[in-house]
């Protein structure tokens, strides 16, 4: 079903306004056929099966709930291709989408989300008199939106006829680009503290995290180089390269021989951590040659940092060296606590004991008859006999 409305004067073209299916407006040289403009090619806020966004059409917000002016973030395609998408506020990166598939950085697009904005094609058609606009959609009752909070949210039409959120990114404070700033580690379970610096770091601003954490000892200098064993996080890769190995040790002997070389990564056959589609019976290093960002803990991936002798820490993420004081200081006192408790009770019941016996001998003596009492009975007694 299509609506059209045209309009013209006499002796110039004539124009039609249509509105399709999909939802798409398009406007049409009625007299050519050719499509001068459509609203599928200068999105707003809200993406559409049909539609096709690239790094150059992007989602934009509104300002706020109210009002529909243009707002601060947008959303569009990385770098990367159709894989890789991004949410920007004003200039900079605000999320970032790793890779689904061979990735450390686990902020990856939801799957039905993904499939809308890669498998949905469009194919226009000139109009004839009869202003035929064909779309070929893949995914109906489904919508993506730049909300004006910073979220890009996916939404489906449920059963009870109203749209149901089923997926928003960025999911929290530690999935936001660069929170933490260059080797922050960003911590998903502690409120009060969010980021925290690696082994061999330091603040590099008391009052800002985001400005990262800052080298205590350079690398690559005259001290040799160790490496920080990080388990269970996410992390950022989007510098990355692959090397074939069989065993770790090559992984720290190529790295330690690149200064500019500051992680790598080892994967067996038998982890189950990355996939490289184009290596799928591959075991061996990744590296990465800038610095370290989107840190964050507790996650599923293993990497170790290139810090200075000194500093190294084996298998224990910054998470963890806290998680293990931590159990062990509550342990403690909880067996504290435990013990004064058992101990007031304890006493408690002596001296209730202790007290009911002094009052049992005291009943007992008050029973018992006086000597000077029975003297003066028998006394008496002795003066009416006489």
């Amino acid at each position: 079903m299509t609506n059209c409305l045209h309009y013209g004067v006499s002796g110039a073209d004539i124009r039609a306004l249509k509105l399709v299916n999909s939802g798409n407006v398009a406007l049409m040289d009625v007299s050519s056929g050719n499509t001068l403009w459509q609203s599928f090619k200068t999105p707003t806020d809200t993406y559409l099966p049909g539609m096709k966004l690239t790094n150059i059409l992007t989602l934009t917000s509104w300002k706020s709930l109210n009002d529909p002016g243009t707002g601060i973030y947008q959303f569009r395609q990385g770098e990367r291709g159709e894989q890789s998408y991004l949410i920007m506020k004003d200039t900079k990166y605000y999320w970032k989408s790793g890779n689904p598939k061979n990735s450390f950085d686990d902020n990856t697009m939801f799957p039905d989300a993904l499939s809308l904005l890669s498998n949905t094609t469009t194919r226009d058609e000139h109009v004839n008199t009869t202003y035929n606009l064909t779309y070929m959609v893949t995914h109906n009752y489904s919508r993506l939106v730049m909300n004006y909070t910073g979220h890009v949210q996916y939404f489906t039409w449920g059963k009870a006829s109203k749209w149901v959120l089923e997926w928003e990114a960025p999911r929290d404070y530690c999935t936001e680009y660069h929170v933490c700033g260059s080797y922050g580690m960003c911590n998903q379970t502690n409120h009060h503290q969010r980021c925290s610096c690696l082994t061999g770091f330091q603040p590099a601003s008391r009052r800002d995290p985001k400005a990262g954490c800052k080298r205590k000892s350079e690398i690559c200098e005259t001290t040799t180089d160790t490496f920080l064993n990080l388990t269970l996080i996410s992390v950022d890769d989007t510098d990355v390269t692959f090397q074939k190995s069989i065993n770790e040790s090559v992984c720290i002997e190529k790295c330690l021989e690149n200064c500019e070389c500051v992680a790598y990564a080892y994967r067996t056959l038998q982890e189950e951590q990355l996939v490289d589609e184009s290596r799928r019976d591959a075991q061996g290093c990744w590296f990465w040659h800038s610095q370290i960002y989107n840190l964050k803990a507790p996650d599923r991936h293993n990497i170790s940092i290139r810090v200075s002798a000194g500093h190294q820490v084996k298998g224990r993420s910054e998470f963890q060296k806290l998680v293990v004081p931590l159990a062990v200081g509550v342990s403690v006192l909880g067996v504290i606590f435990l013990c004064v408790v058992v101990y007031i009770s304890y006493r408690r019941l002596v001296n209730r004991i202790a007290e009911l016996e002094s009052n049992n001998m005291s009943s007992s003596v008050n029973e018992l008859p006086r000597p000077d009492d029975s003297r003066e009975a028998n006394e008496y007694q002795d003066g009416d006999e006489s």
